[in-house]
């Protein structure tokens, strides 16, 4: 689905692709980076993962080329995003502990907390509950001092709600996927809201 409000494939991709080619055209490398994650996070809304696994990864090489560690990390993240999605969950892992390292290098807190949510995620669609928790357990640590922008607070609740429900301990699910399912709702994210009852429907047993 495109969320985004074009009416085409080919119309969503226009804007990041312009953009890339003036970056180009100015030598601008680190804008090519985040021109090429755009375009990414584009093609992963339409549907197209190659082409957006693709993007990302030239994202993440253009960045590195240009000594651009901040844009390298955030096209990490999107590539490890897009690798989840496909099911090659060791690649994802490494991207993911990739950004993970590069944020912590940089001192970016709500980078660092959006990866160890994503990896918590790989780690717990591979079965490794423990590491799962401990890497959202982290990431709520993070997200708490951000509360202008609740939705990685969101998404973490969410995950730790789905491993207490695995875990067997339904009350603390429910308190989680409740916290989750206010957050979203609060920023209007009705598709997550949606995802998320599904999960707290199951808290019953």
């Amino acid at each position: 689905m495109i969320s985004n409000g074009c009416s085409g494939a080919s119309a969503c991709t226009r804007v990041p692709t312009s953009a890339l080619a003036l970056y180009r055209d100015l030598g601008d490398r680190p804008g090519q980076a985040s021109a090429l994650t755009q375009l990414g996070i584009v093609h992963e809304q339409t549907g197209d993962h190659a082409a957006a696994a693709a993007s990302h990864q030239t994202a993440v090489t253009t960045a590195r080329q240009a000594a651009d560690r901040l844009g390298q990390a955030a096209a990490l993240i999107q590539l490890g995003m897009v690798q989840r999605v496909t099911g090659d969950y060791p690649a994802a892992a490494a991207s993911l502990t990739r950004a993970l390292a590069l944020f912590r290098d940089l001192g970016d807190r709500f980078g660092e907390g959006d990866a160890l949510c994503q990896l918590g995620t790989v780690r717990r669609l591979t079965g490794d509950y423990p590491a799962a928790t401990a890497s959202q357990q982290q990431a709520l640590e993070l997200f708490r001092g951000f509360d202008d922008d609740p939705f990685g607070l969101a998404c973490v609740s969410s995950e730790l709600g789905i491993l207490q429900r695995l875990a067997g301990d339904y009350p603390a699910a429910a308190a989680s996927l409740t916290r989750a399912m206010d957050l979203y709702l609060g920023l209007g994210s009705m598709s997550d809201a949606a995802d998320n009852l599904t999960s707290w429907a199951s808290c019953s047993g």
